[in-house]
């Protein structure tokens, strides 16, 4: 009985999501759907993007010296190309993942020097 329940669900929301898909294509060639507007660079991103670069400053503090979102700095960063200490496939070094520039969470050590001084 649940399996029958779930499977009328599923086709539900398959049909449903084609209807948006079909009403979202009808809007487009109206010119009704645009999406998200774009954020805009600011006008001091590449003097901060220096800093930031030089690692005077954090990205935090980046990102609010810029009055932007998280998420639109490192687009920001994406688009301006050259990445200093980030490695060529997009992911940050494990020097900014430590230095706690990057991400919420520091790596562990490698070194063991913390399990050697404790006993």
């Amino acid at each position: 009985m649940i399996t029958f329940l779930a499977a009328i669900y599923e086709f539900e929301r398959v049909n449903l999501l084609e209807r948006q898909r079909d009403g979202i294509a009808v809007a487009k060639k109206l010119g009704k759907y645009k999406g998200r507007k774009q954020v805009p660079k600011p006008d001091n991103f590449k003097e901060v993007y220096k800093k930031w670069l030089n690692r005077e400053i954090k990205s935090n503090v980046a990102i609010r010296e810029l009055n932007i979102s998280e998420y639109a700095f490192y687009k920001f960063v994406r688009e301006s190309g050259s990445r200093s200490g980030v490695n060529g496939n997009g992911e940050f070094s494990a020097t900014q993942l430590n230095d706690g520039d990057v991400g919420t969470q520091a790596l562990p050590s490698t070194t063991g020097a913390e399990e050697n001084a404790n006993g």
